[in-house]
C-alpha cells in the first residue's frame, strides 16, 4: 500500500515540474573562440517571470487534492459499472457457453448409456469380460472427463451471469 501511494505521489507530481514562459534569444547563432569552453548569450524574459519555490504545504496540498480527484474517478467506475449491470443485453458468449453445457450433458448421457449397454452386452455373452472391464473403464474416464467440463461451464455461465466487474464466490 505504502508503494502504491508513493508511486501515485510521483505520477501525479510528476506534472508538476513543467512550467511555461516566455523567453527569448538574443540571438540565432552562438559564436565562440576555439580557446574558450563557454560563451555566455543574452536572454530575455518577455512574461517577467520571476522564481520561486512552491512551500511543502501547498505541495502536499495539491497532491491531496490530485489523489481526491482519482478516488472519485473510481468511485464514479463502480457506479458506471453497476449502471451497466442493470442494463439488458444479449450476452454471445453466454449463449455460447449454455449450448456447450447442453452438448456435454447429452454426451453424458450417450456415454452413460453405453456404459449401461456394456453390461447387458457382457452378460448376452456379446463381449467378453476382459473386453467388458477395459471397454467400461474407458467409458467412465470419458463420463468423468465430462462431468468436470459440465461443473466448469456450470462456473463459467454463473460467473458470466454476475456481470461487469463482479467474480465467483468461493
Amino acid at each position: 500500500m505504502k508503494r502504491l501511494i508513493t508511486a501515485l505521489i510521483l505520477i501525479l507530481t510528476s506534472g508538476l515540474n513543467s512550467v511555461q514562459a516566455g523567453v527569448v534569444v538574443g540571438g540565432t547563432r552562438i559564436i565562440y573562440p576555439a580557446n574558450q569552453s563557454e560563451v555566455q548569450i543574452a536572454l530575455k524574459n518577455k512574461d517577467k517571470c520571476s522564481r520561486h519555490s512552491i512551500s511543502l504545504e501547498d505541495l502536499t496540498e495539491a497532491v491531496l487534492n490530485a489523489i481526491q480527484v482519482q478516488i472519485s474517478l473510481v468511485c464514479n467506475m463502480a457506479e458506471v459499472i453497476t449502471e451497466i449491470n442493470k442494463q439488458e443485453a444479449v450476452c454471445n458468449q453466454s449463449l455460447r457457453l449454455t449450448k456447450q453445457l447442453q452438448t456435454k450433458e447429452h454426451e453424458l448421457e450417450k456415454i452413460t448409456n453405453v456404459i449401461d449397454n456394456l453390461y447387458m452386452d457382457w452378460k448376452c455373452g456379446e463381449i467378453t469380460r476382459a473386453e467388458y472391464v477395459r471397454m467400461k473403464a474407458k467409458f467412465e474416464a470419458k463420463a468423468d472427463s465430462m462431468k468436470n467440463a459440465i461443473v466448469n461451464l456450470k462456473a463459467e455461465i454463473e460467473l458470466s451471469s454476475k456481470g461487469v466487474g463482479n467474480v465467483l464466490e468461493t
